[in-house]
């Protein structure tokens, strides 16, 4: 963080709230710190990057109320609005909103009003920047708590106000989905479940949630191999979790590796391994490229990539489906006597390669990783597998995680309404086709693509993908989930919310390249 943002002055007698959370730092502290780190997301820096910069003894409450800020910022700015006539400097207006923010919602108040008022004229004075404005951001919120109804009755019709979205977004879901578009903000402002998945080539999902039992857990099953829990928990308190048997990703995510695994049917199966013979006994370009450790009489070799493949839990979850020892419904695709299957990741930015690498080791998995841009493979970098070995000149199945606004996972992460901007679609939507591109021209004959984004606009699903059926004529759409609208659940609001979130918003497409040209 930027640390002449804020200059600190000799701290001030504590105060603590009874009714506040259990908090191992003075408030006034926090409040600096969480408008502070607003500030920093306002310049264009995640959440997720300014709370790694943060003291571990202050990021539990600093998260806490930044997130609480960032849900309700649209009503917060409208109410400041119409309070000050004059908008105050960026230091002052970052706490005056931040306390709005907090204040705003009668119905779910973290602290006393009277007290987050002592406690934020105490933040302003401790810092050089803000003391001179102390009395007027005292005043402000006063006046706010006298005349709440009537403020909040004011500006409840501005867009932003109600639905707490920059107005770009709200007016680009009301076109994508004039159904549900409401529905899509009401459910961003609802902090998210933690979802967990199963390693079942492990043991079976029945089986896993009798350990978290054991531990004094309580889980609910979701879809195939998800656990939803009660209440989220740190990892560490996970029965496994540092041996690989369970991972937390949200329900709609797990849904990718089998979408892509199960397309892979006997009869596709079997046509697409024989034009791969065919394709290697004539030396055509469409042919994997020879690997340093294969034989004449090696085994088919079937070449899953999993592209823009950070943090990691989706190449994990292919390698646990395609194990021999997973204990849920058969896959035609599983380890055989008559082929091989290997798969690989690449990343563009060598530390979230990385946590790729992370991810597998912790679940005793291989994959080949790469670090390089996923469009230009003759430039990639070997970061793990095997050694001196090449990437194949083309794959049988590929996952392509693109790139996208991340407009899906706002219950999550809360800043990326106010991160993005209305242009960035347009821009993501050029990455998205290149990559797609690029990808295609390496996938093998009647091969499959899923495509897939944590998005729920149109632009970076729908509209993308028909795009690119309409220009290449050797691509047909199997039958595919499609945009998946994140959808609301019925757990108790928590501060500490930053967890995989059960349904999240996705789009989900399956191409298949024609046999031949």
């Amino acid at each position: 963080m930027n640390t002449s943002y804020f200059a600190p002055r000799a701290p001030a007698p504590d105060s603590q709230d009874a009714k506040s959370p259990v908090l191992s730092k003075p408030l006034w502290q926090l409040l600096n710190l969480t408008a502070k780190s607003v500030h920093e997301v306002m310049l264009g820096r995640s959440a997720t990057a300014v709370l790694l910069g943060l003291d571990l003894s202050f990021k539990p409450g600093v998260q806490s109320l930044l997130f609480l800020s960032l849900r309700q910022w649209g009503l917060a700015k409208a109410i400041r609005a119409s309070l000050v006539a004059k908008k105050p400097t960026p230091q002052i207006d970052h706490l005056l909103c931040v306390c709005l923010a907090l204040m705003c919602d009668e119905n779910d108040l973290p602290y006393e009003p009277h007290t987050l008022v002592n406690q934020a004229v105490q933040a302003a004075k401790a810092n050089v920047n803000t003391a001179g404005q102390s009395a007027m951001l005292n005043a402000v919120l006063r006046r706010f708590l006298r005349e709440r109804q009537e403020i909040l009755d004011a500006v409840s019709e501005q867009a932003e106000a109600k639905y707490k979205h920059p107005l770009w977004w709200i007016k680009r879901l009301q076109i994508d989905h004039p159904n549900d578009w409401a529905h899509i903000l009401e459910v961003a402002q609802t902090p998210a479940v933690m979802t967990l998945r199963v390693n079942e080539a492990q043991q079976t999902r029945d089986a896993y949630a009798l350990e978290l039992a054991s531990v004094g857990l309580q889980a609910k099953p979701m879809g195939d191999s998800a656990l939803v829990l009660d209440q989220p928990v740190g990892v560490q308190r996970l029965p496994g979790f540092e041996a690989g048997a369970v991972s937390v990703q949200d329900a709609n995510a797990q849904r990718a590796a089998p979408l892509l695994l199960e397309a892979f049917d006997e009869l596709r199966l079997a046509r697409l391994l024989a034009l791969q013979g065919q394709a290697s006994q004539a030396g055509g370009p469409e042919g994997p490229k020879p690997m340093a450790s294969e034989s004449p009489k090696a085994l088919p070799l079937f070449s899953i990539l999993d592209a823009c493949a950070a943090p990691g839990g989706k190449t994990a979850h292919l390698l646990e489906l395609l194990s021999p020892k997973h204990k849920g419904r058969p896959l035609a695709l599983r380890a055989s006597k008559d082929w091989q299957v290997e798969v690989h990741a690449v990343e563009l930015e060598p530390k979230r390669a990385q946590k790729v690498v992370e991810s597998l080791d912790r679940g005793r998995l291989q994959a080949r990783v790469w670090v390089g841009d996923a469009a230009k493979s003759e430039a990639w970098t070997q970061l793990s597998g095997a050694a001196g070995l090449a990437p194949p000149m083309s794959y049988q199945a590929i996952l392509l995680d693109a790139p996208c606004s991340a407009s899906g996972i706002v219950r999550r992460h809360p800043d990326i309404r106010w991160l993005r901007r209305a242009d960035d679609i347009a821009r993501l939507f050029e990455v998205q086709s290149r990559l797609l591109k690029h990808l295609w021209a390496q996938l093998a004959p009647a091969g499959v693509l899923l495509y897939c984004t944590c998005s729920v606009f149109k632009d970076e699903g729908e509209r993308q993908i028909n795009s690119f059926l309409k220009h290449n004529s050797d691509a047909s759409k199997l039958p595919s989930p499609g945009h998946l609208i994140p959808q609301k659940t019925a757990n108790d609001p928590t501060l500490l919310d930053n967890q995989a979130s059960d349904q999240d918003g996705f789009y989900y497409a399956l191409l298949q390249k024609s046999p031949s040209p």
